[in-house]
């Protein structure tokens, strides 16, 4: 009588188990049709992706290339610049002894003293 008891006790114990258990299968069971769901959007979107990628990764190297080769002509160009300056500056230092000697300042203040006549001519004449 007592194991009549006990298997019986033992059987609802298996069934109230079972009956927790549903509720976890199903819920089990939206899940994975959620995530074959995902996988199939993901595996009809996978090569659009792939491309979009490609052509981004397609167009950065482009990119990169002409930015380069822009950089290299302003490069170029720069050279070419600071060699016009270094020309200048060697003009200027083979210059300078000349621009001290006293018949180029006379001609300069030569200048100076002609404008200051024409000007002084101009106000006594009475054009302005």
């Amino acid at each position: 009588m007592y194991l009549e008891i006990a298997l019986v006790a033992l059987s609802l114990a298996i069934l109230g188990v079972v009956i927790m258990f549903i509720p976890f299968v199903v819920q089990f069971n939206r899940f994975i049709r959620g995530l074959s769901t995902a996988l199939d959007e993901i595996n009809r979107e996978l090569p659009r992706i792939l491309k979009n990628i490609d052509e981004i990764s397609t167009n950065l190297r482009n990119s990169s290339f002409l930015l380069h080769r822009r950089i290299e002509a302003l490069d170029a160009g720069l050279i070419k610049i600071q060699s016009l300056l270094g020309l200048l500056m060697d003009l200027e230092a083979i210059a300078r002894p000349f621009l001290k000697l006293p018949a180029l300042r006379f001609f300069v203040t030569a200048r100076a003293v002609l404008k200051g006549v024409r000007v002084f001519s101009t106000v006594l004449r009475g054009k302005k």
